[in-house]
C-alpha cells in the first residue's frame, strides 16, 4: 500500500492514456488513503477531475489539499485558487490563499501569494460587477453608461476598490468589465 509510484504511474496512464478518469480517481483515492502525506498523488486527482471530468471544484479541493502538503511546489497554493475561481467560488480561493499566506514563512513565496491574492480579488470584483450589469438591464431596461450607475440604481453599495490600485472599467462597446491593474483574466486551459 505504500508503494506510491505504483498509484502515481498507474493513475496517470488510467486517466489520461487509456481515457479512464473514473478508474483513475479510484486507484489515486486509495493511494491517499494510504499514503496521506504525499502530494503529488492528490494533484493527480485534481487533474483527473479538472482536465478529464471537467469539474474544477473537485479539482480545487484536491489541489488545495496537495499544496499544503510537505515538498509540495509554491505554485500549487496558486494553482488550487484558480480552480476555486474557475469552479465560480472566488471567495473560497481568497480565503484560501489568504490562509496559506499567513502560514507562509519564505518571504517570496508570501509576494507571490499576495499578487495571486490581488489577482482574485480583481476577478471577484468584475463578476460581481458583471452581475451589476445585468440586474441594472433588468432593472431599467438598458445598459449603464458607467459603473458608479449601479451604485446610483441602488444595486451596488460601493464599486470596489481596485486592488492593484487603478480602476474597474466599463466598456462602452461589449458591456464588459475590466481591470487597469490586471493583465488578464483569471482562466485556465480547457482540453
Amino acid at each position: 500500500p505504500q508503494f506510491v509510484h505504483a498509484y502515481q504511474y498507474t493513475g496517470i496512464v488510467l486517466g489520461v492514456v487509456a481515457g479512464m478518469p473514473g478508474e483513475s480517481i479510484a486507484l489515486l483515492k486509495k493511494g491517499v488513503q494510504h499514503n496521506p502525506g504525499i502530494w503529488q498523488l492528490s494533484f493527480f486527482l485534481g487533474y483527473d477531475y479538472f482536465y478529464e471530468l471537467q469539474d474544477p471544484a473537485s479539482a480545487a479541493k484536491h489541489f488545495q489539499a496537495a499544496s499544503v502538503l510537505p515538498g509540495a511546489p509554491p505554485w500549487l497554493a496558486g494553482l488550487a485558487a484558480r480552480m476555486a475561481v474557475e469552479a465560480n467560488d472566488p471567495h473560497a480561493a481568497l480565503e484560501f490563499l489568504q490562509r496559506v499566506y499567513l502560514q507562509a514563512t519564505d518571504e517570496q513565496m508570501r509576494e507571490s501569494l499576495a499578487q495571486r491574492i490581488r489577482e482574485v480579488t480583481a476577478e471577484r470584483d468584475i463578476r460581481e460587477l458583471e452581475k451589476g450589469i445585468i440586474s441594472y438591464r433588468d432593472r431599467m431596461g438598458k445598459s449603464p453608461e458607467m459603473l458608479e450607475d449601479l451604485v446610483r440604481s441602488g444595486i451596488l453599495i460601493r464599486i470596489p476598490p481596485e486592488p492593484f490600485g487603478g480602476r474597474y472599467e466599463l466598456s462602452s462597446v461589449d458591456g464588459s468589465v475590466t481591470s487597469s491593474g490586471l493583465r488578464e483574466r483569471l482562466r485556465v486551459y480547457r482540453k
